[in-house]
């Protein structure tokens, strides 16, 4: 996570301060869609910003070309928690049901 989180980060150009937690390792063999939600401002899909009307359509359209898309979402610990869950429930409305939250190394 904090390799794409690198990589997520210089293509957005946004600096997203994540929560500190205990890590668990992502399928990189999976698919991924990363989000980056910073405090304020649009959402950065891997790295390119997405308005907040385009989201379904993002989540459909990763969706139809792979089921197994995981969704790991970056948001500055900042970010209000209703914004994250909303993000959450969108994905999986769109049948994206893994769902990963980006944080730091303890």
């Amino acid at each position: 996570v904090e390799k794409q989180k690198a990589e997520a980060d210089k293509k957005s150009g946004l600096k997203v301060n994540l929560p500190s937690g205990a890590s668990q390792e992502i399928d990189l063999s999976k698919k991924s869609l990363i989000l980056v939600i910073p405090v304020n401002g649009d959402i950065v899909a891997n790295g390119t910003v997405v308005k907040e009307d385009q989201l379904d359509n993002l989540f459909r359209r990763s969706f139809m070309d792979d089921k197994g898309t995981q969704v790991v979402i970056q948001a500055d610990k900042a970010v209000q928690h209703g914004r994250v869950v909303d993000v959450m429930e969108r994905a999986k409305a769109a049948g994206l049901t893994k769902l990963a939250i980006g944080t730091t190394s303890k």
